[in-house]
């Protein structure tokens, strides 16, 4: 299943897609609206066909999506700049959506319930009459900026810089500026402002560089706006202000565009030198415990537990106690003239806490600090319940017992649990088997805190040689948050330069002692060797398959055609015989008896979501009622070839064949997980491969494998590239199985076939305007596929398996991406055991989808449960 694709997920997509003209526009929309439910409805129930049925053959959408799109573009989209008052009121309250993308300030929340109650009993312009005078505005000026609050929630994503009303933004652009102006920059207006430009969603320079460039006050104006929206360029704005810049460091934190361990200096500045002034002393409590709290968890998720605990120790009792609370409530705060929300946190700091104080050499102030959890009792049982519950094959209508999580956020329950049974161990040393805490913390994918000081425990702890991998990956994962290598580390260079801009007193000291942590968390959680250095796809070198095997000719003028776009394959000739299970049809041609077949299968291409497999060749004797067997053509799909459906260029010339291809090489830094943006870097038409038979019937060495497929999988190299097929040992392994070995061969006989069928293909360069869903497709599958493994060959060692198996190193990996785009070998680790060798599991991955499989020794034989798995 894809667990991360819902039909919720669909549902909102479509109906983002489908969003049709509001009540105001005119008459003759109508009937187009109404053609685009009803085409629309038939486009999501062939969506769900495709999707569901991966049992047959694949299905293409691409034709149903250009239906659609043909059909929304006859409903023109209407200027919302010119909808009535009337118009907008009725629009805005018939509709349940919230289109706002903010988090709203009092003041706003206020004005807001205000106009929401005020617009179900008057007139807009008797509203706004009434309105005014409350919140220091003339009625004209308010009365245009509630318009354009109600336009932005009318046209929602429809009024962006790529929705489909995006040719009205400027103007709408150009408007809010000038009622902004109108209104005197006051500050409600500047919200009211920014929360209409971006209901759309976007946060541009351009859209507020109108506003800007008449306030007479920069600084001020950026904060205004910034309360409407935190875009961090606004919020940088704001910190030049020295009126402003306690809440302008504030919108970093709560906006999250400051977290982690960068959060640290921030937190620390406000406390330390004085940034708590600016709040209104009635007020300052609570935001003061907000402060510390954030602060105290950001050290320990760092693994500072030393200088977490002086924090801690810091605090009188009943401030301890406030901390120790496993929620703390929201609360508003005025700061620097303006009210600010805070929301409820559910951070329990009392494990973290508890461990820190262990590695401090405080074992009896933990247990006191454990024992005096109101949910410790609770805690220690849910860890036993989800360890045995786990072992119980669920039942068909669901989980055998579900331990008392019910709904949603199981998660943080989880990891507390977890957290406290390890901390209870470190504090009594009993020196039990831990696997228990690793199942549950790792197998069941809920429950691991991967904080930098339950790190440093936890791996104190498990010193077992099959744990070491688990702690070098958690070690990797605190370090890589320190090191700032997130998606937006230029937002956060900036921010923390405007703050150094913006002569923060004191800011020098507080960045010296950050930039000391860092060094000391680097040092502590980095281990000796090479580290796994991850690169965005973007950033890396574009691949360049390995040459084809055959030929590539220019094809005679006399026979270039049209190309037929519509993706469809051949029509299968009457009376000739299916293909074998997992290999698609592409072209097909015939000449007296001798017919062929050219298909595209995943069998020796396993690419996941992101190419159609590889090219074969079928070739019968007899006329197509019976074939030989299939013969790989050592092309991958998209790497660089395609081949179309159709082609003046005859297929079959005596016993060579004649394919005509177009070159259309798909640009390997255009693929994400999951791929939602693949494109092409190089395209060619009206081309063909010469394709002796012989050639690709090939065996020199007589082992079943023609000599193609065999360099296409990197078995005619030498090592470290050639792989170890899993069974060539046999001679020398003698007649025992290893017990682990034989579950680990079993766990593997679940995946043959790799998953294949459950990759939801997206076509290459699909069209900016494409709807959703466009060029949607799947892959058959087989169960007698190979499985090409990443790993060492030891672990793989005297094992029988009923299919091929390969297990490649990191040399082997790397040659295989010039053959097929993205190779995607199946990485599953060796399984983590118990001590007694009963019970244990395997983390699979093949990089687009994995799993995690749970073994348990029942007599003589191994019983398998599936825990979970994941799909991008």
């Amino acid at each position: 299943m894809r667990a991360t694709f819902g039909w919720r997920g669909v549902g909102l997509a479509l109906a983002l897609w489908c969003t049709g003209p509001g009540q105001a526009h005119a008459q003759e929309a109508a009937a187009a609206q109404q053609d685009d439910a009803d085409t629309y409805a038939k486009a999501f129930k062939k969506l769900k066909s495709v999707i569901r049925n991966t049992d047959t053959a694949p299905l293409e959408v691409s034709a149903v999506s250009a239906e659609a799109s043909v059909s929304r573009r006859s409903a023109r989209p209407r200027n919302p700049l010119l909808l009535s008052d009337k118009a907008l009121a009725t629009e805005v309250m018939a509709s349940t959506e919230d289109r706002d993308n903010f988090e709203p300030t009092p003041e706003f929340s206020s004005f807001d319930k205000d106009l929401r109650a005020g617009l179900k009993k008057a007139p807009l312009p008797a509203l706004v009459a009434s309105m005014a005078p409350r919140y220091g505005m003339a009625p004209d000026a308010l009365r245009d900026l509630v318009r354009d609050l109600l336009i932005a929630r009318v046209s929602g994503y429809d009024l962006s810089n790529s929705g489909e009303l995006k040719a009205y933004r400027p103007a709408f652009v150009t408007a809010v500026a000038r009622h902004v102006a109108a209104a005197g920059h006051a500050t409600l207006a500047l919200e009211i402002a920014s929360a209409a430009l971006n209901s759309g969603g976007i946060c541009t320079d351009t859209d507020f560089a109108p506003i800007l460039a008449s306030a007479p006050d920069k600084a001020l104006a950026n904060w205004g706006l910034a309360r409407g929206f935190s875009c961090p360029k606004l919020i940088d704005g704001a910190l030049a202000s020295p009126e402003k810049r306690t809440s302008a460091l504030i919108m970093l934190l709560t906006s999250n565009e400051v977290q982690g361990f960068q959060a640290i200096s921030p937190e620390a500045w406000l406390l330390d030198k004085g940034g708590l002034d600016r709040v209104e002393a009635a007020d300052r409590p609570a935001l003061r415990l907000w402060l510390v709290r954030a602060l105290i968890d950001q050290l320990l998720d760092a693994g500072l537990a030393d200088e977490a605990l002086v924090r801690f120790d810091a605090q009188d009792a009943q401030t301890q106690a406030a901390l120790l609370q496993p929620r703390l409530t929201a609360f508003s705060a005025r700061i620097d003239g303006g009210g600010f929300a805070f929301g409820a946190s559910d951070t329990d700091l009392r494990p973290r806490l508890a461990a820190a104080m262990v590695l401090g050499g405080r074992k009896r102030e933990a247990a006191a600090l454990l024992e005096g959890d109101p949910a410790y009792a609770e805690r220690l049982a849910l860890v036993d319940c989800l360890y045995a519950g786990a072992a119980v094959p669920p039942a068909k209508d669901g989980p055998s017992s579900n331990c008392g999580l019910d709904g949603y956020g199981h998660e943080g329950r989880i990891s507390q649990a977890v957290a406290t049974r390890y901390v209870r161990e470190a504090i009594d040393q009993t020196g039990a088997d831990l696997y228990p805490l690793v199942e549950v913390g790792v197998a069941l994918n809920d429950g691991q805190d991967t904080s930098g000081v339950m790190v440093l425990l936890r791996c104190k702890l498990l010193t077992e040689a099959q744990y070491t991998p688990l702690c070098r990956k958690d070690r990797a994962s605190v370090a890589s948050g320190v090191r700032r290598e997130d998606y937006n580390k230029a937002e956060i260079d900036a921010h923390f330069a405007a703050i150094a801009a913006a002569g923060f007193p004191g800011w020098a000291d507080v960045a010296a002692r950050h930039d000391a942590w860092r060094v000391a968390t680097l040092a502590a959680f980095t281990d000796a060797g090479p580290q796994d250095q991850r690169t965005a796809w973007a950033d890396r070198e574009a691949i360049e398959p390995d040459p084809a095997p055959f030929p590539e000719k220019p094809l005679p003028p006399a026979l270039h055609s049209k190309r037929n776009e519509d993706g469809a394959g051949p029509a299968w000739p009457r009376g000739w015989a299916k293909l074998p299970q997992g290999f698609m049809p592409v072209r097909t041609g015939i000449s007296g008896a001798l017919a062929v077949a050219v298909s595209r299968s995943g069998r020796f291409d396993p690419s996941g979501e992101v190419g159609a497999g590889g090219y074969w060749v079928h070739v019968s004797r007899n006329s197509g009622k019976t074939w030989g067997p299939p013969l790989y053509t050592g092309l991958a799909d998209s790497f660089p070839y395609v081949v179309p459906a159709s082609s003046r260029l005859p297929l079959l010339d005596g016993e060579t064949i004649r394919l005509e291809v177009e070159v259309a090489l798909l640009d390997t830094r255009s693929i994400t997980y999951p791929p939602v943006g693949l494109r092409t870097r190089r395209k060619a038409r009206d081309l063909y491969l010469e394709m002796p038979m012989a050639a690709m019937q090939a065996d020199r060495d007589g082992d079943g494998l023609t000599d193609i497929a065999a360099h296409h999988l990197l078995l005619d190299q030498a090592a470290p590239t050639a792989p170890f097929v899993v069974g060539s040992d046999g001679s020398r392994c003698g007649g025992v199985a290893d017990p682990q070995r034989q579950v680990r061969a079993q766990l593997l006989m679940r995946l043959i076939g790799g998953r294949q069928d459950q990759a939801l293909l997206e076509g290459i360069d699909k069209p900016a305007d494409a709807p959703f869903g466009f060029g949607w497709a799947q892959m058959p599958t087989a169960e007698t596929w190979p499985l090409f493994i990443k790993g060492d060959p030891a672990d793989y060692a005297c094992m029988a398996l009923p299919v091929p198996a390969f297990v490649y190193g990191a040399a082997g990996e790397a040659a295989l991406q010039r053959k097929t785009p993205d190779f995607r070998l199946l990485d599953a680790p060796p399984m983590i055991m118990n001590r007694s060798g009963t019970r244990g599991f395997s983390r699979w991955s093949l990089g687009w989808t994995g799993g995690t499989t749970l073994v348990l020794r029942k007599g003589e034989r191994w019983l398998t449960i599936e825990l979970h798995s994941w799909i991008t």
